[in-house]
């Protein structure tokens, strides 16, 4: 909803560093009201189960604490770009990686980090330090409030945060590290025992994405179908799964055929519920199902509109049969517990109502079914379904892990295992603190990171940031990181399409052209006249290449020059009357109007 009152605020005209503080002025009154109509519940009740909601931001934060290069984990630097981008413009964020153009990347929940940021005051890379330990305690106080409404325990309750944070997986963690021991060419086989990028759902909040606000909505969202299951007129829901369905179309377009599935095994639900009459049951899922319908054609609108330009997007088809039994056995794999656990309610009906126990296991099938039969070709994103089904079988965990605790004479053997499971995850999480180690160091001063290194690039960055208008491109050449996040200026585009940038984690081509989907043809251009312009031996190919670069960007730009290896340029830009903004040993920096 926030999100939503930062575009709605960028729209009518107010600036962006007096937004935040309008929208939360505006949510004063609502938090007044959620305050006053909360079913608060006795404390003392729940003194034990409230410290469980810390672990998982506990280990967030020992992790972060120690990792000296976590400002360039995965994706960071491509999120960042994003989040600043908005920061200029959050009703039309340009795509920095190539300037003058429209985004390619849904950027709609990247505004909950520009409000977040901007009241914190810090740089995207540094905020999220702080922001995605405070999501994490927010995810586990929606899995406590999941299992609360399928009848779950304080046991059941206590276990919930840790059991939603790191059940995903356990077998494939360590087949993976007791193989690796045993066999040095184990790694060929370990696609056999799930995708190591789900081995614990909330290893998700240590890196800076969209993904952690996407799982917290479709937690938020399997929360109100479970509790409509009690509501004598479910029906009233309707409204707020729809703006759930539209609202986790726009922050994590991944996850909408999840959540739309969510409805459909709502909808079956309700044609269970034999409360009703017949002719009153349907008349509720024809009204949800055309409400499904009407919400993600809105959403396939909004998404589609933002890249209309663009030749391929992300895309979902069907895997190859040759993939599906090797999938299939992974997400087996990764599903072990949430199966075992649903089997244990199947023999124990009475553990949760028919209404809940059937929604809860269509919807974890419909889920582990898409990781198994889908297949999204750029970065084989179809694991992250294998997450939500893990959501879905939550509550079957954490009333099974209940009723084992009843039932033991030895219920300290329980408290042993999940001990293990804690411990299991934090050994997954900690190696990844030393999973770079870069020749640069970064400096955070409020929004801004300032790059330090030995041969002067941080210093020509900064006078890109400091003496150029927002908005003004830059065209640059080889250099060992990606550039925009120190400079909050868009490049003309990434100078190599072969290479892994520093904070990217992907190759820059492969990035823009099969993850954003523009056109091959425009980026191959792209690429010829930043070649020519930098490294052409003939002064009329260079002036040929400036005057279409020129042309194309209708606007003056800056030029990051390497003194070592484009020596001819130097003396083509004082030809030019190009000025001369910072003259350093290694780099230089150009103003070209």
């Amino acid at each position: 909803m926030s999100c939503a009152q930062y575009l709605a605020l960028a729209y009518a005209g107010m600036g962006t560093g007096t937004i935040p503080w309008a929208i939360l002025t505006i949510n004063l009154g609502s938090i007044w009201f959620i305050m006053r109509s909360w079913q608060w519940v006795p404390l003392q009740n729940y003194r034990l189960i409230i410290p469980s909601t810390l672990v998982l931001p506990l280990i967030v934060l020992v992790v972060h604490a120690n990792a000296p290069y976590v400002y360039q984990w995965s994706h960071t630097f491509l999120h960042a770009d994003l989040i600043y981008a908005l920061i200029e413009n959050p009703t039309a964020p340009e795509e920095w990686q190539l300037a003058g153009l429209g985004t390619g990347y849904p950027w709609f929940g990247h505004l909950q980090r520009v409000l977040l940021g901007q009241v914190l005051d810090q740089s995207p890379i540094n905020a999220y330090l702080w922001i995605n330990p405070a999501m994490a305690f927010g995810f586990g106080v929606l899995s406590i409030l999941v299992v609360r409404s399928v009848g779950g325990g304080p046991v059941a309750m206590l276990l919930a945060p840790i059991l939603a944070a790191l059940s995903t997986n356990p077998i494939g963690v360590l087949g993976r590290a007791i193989s690796s021991s045993l066999w040095n060419g184990a790694e060929r086989y370990h696609h056999f025992i799930g995708d190591a990028r789900y081995d614990a759902t909330g290893l998700k909040f240590l890196f800076l994405n969209t993904n952690q606000l996407g799982l917290i909505l479709m937690l938020a969202m399997l929360l109100t179908i479970l509790r409509s299951a009690t509501n004598s007129s479910p029906k009233t829901a309707i409204p707020l799964w729809i703006l759930f369905l539209v609202g986790i179309g726009l922050v994590y377009p991944l996850y909408l055929p999840a959540a739309a599935t969510f409805l459909g095994a709502a909808g079956i639900m309700w044609v269970l519920d034999q409360t009703q009459t017949m002719k009153s049951r349907l008349k509720n899922v024809s009204l949800l199902y055309a409400s499904v319908l009407l919400g993600t054609a809105c959403t396939y609108f909004l998404v589609t509109a933002q890249t209309s330009d663009r030749v391929a997007g992300a895309g979902i088809e069907l895997h190859v049969p040759g993939q599906i039994w090797r999938h299939g056995v992974a997400a087996a794999t990764g599903l072990l517990i949430p199966v075992a656990a649903w089997v244990f309610a199947l023999m124990n009906r009475g553990i949760m109502p028919r209404e809940q126990l059937t929604f809860l296991t269509l919807a974890a099938f419909a889920a582990g079914s898409m990781a198994v039969l889908l297949h999204v070709p750029n970065f084989r994103n179809e694991y992250k379904y294998v997450m939500v089904a893990s959501l879905c079988g939550l509550p079957f965990v954490a009333l099974w892990s209940e009723y084992l605790w009843r039932k033991s004479k030895r219920p300290w053997a329980l408290g042993a295992l999940l001990l293990l499971i804690v411990a299991g995850g934090f050994a997954t999480a900690y190696p990844r603190t030393r999973m770079y180690e870069p020749p640069f160091q970064v400096a955070f001063s409020g929004e801004d990171q300032r790059l330090t290194d030995a041969e002067g690039l941080g210093d020509a960055l900064a006078v890109i940031r400091d003496r150029t208008e927002p908005g003004t491109p830059t065209l640059v050449a080889a250099t060992p990181l990606h550039i925009t996040p120190f400079t909050r200026r868009p490049v003309y585009i990434l100078y190599d399409d072969d290479t892994y940038l520093t904070g990217l984690g992907m190759k820059t081509g492969y990035l823009l052209q099969d993850v954003k989907g523009f056109d091959p043809a425009l980026l191959t251009s792209r690429q010829n006249r930043l070649d020519a312009f930098f490294n052409s031996e003939v002064s009329q190919d260079r002036e040929q290449a400036y005057s279409l670069i020129r042309s194309e960007l209708g606007e003056p730009f800056t030029v990051l020059s390497d003194n070592v290896h484009q020596p001819a340029l130097l003396s083509w830009m004082d030809s030019r009357g190009a000025e001369l903004l910072h003259a350093g040993q290694r780099y230089s920096v150009w103003y070209l109007e």
